[in-house]
């Protein structure tokens, strides 16, 4: 996963022991937000340092 370039806008994605391990009885939602260990927000973002 690449950092982002200042101001451009695209998905936030998380990753850490802070964020949830998956869905509750619904390990499809979770195969499809948790890739390679980054859970996908589907949340649009904008890195302004």
């Amino acid at each position: 996963m690449n950092a982002l370039m200042t101001a451009l806008c695209s998905q936030v994605c998380m990753k850490g022991p802070n964020v949830f391990k998956g869905y509750f009885k619904n390990e499809a939602a979770t195969k499809e937000s948790i890739i390679d260990g980054w859970q996908h927000s589907g949340d649009i973002g904008r890195w302004l340092p």
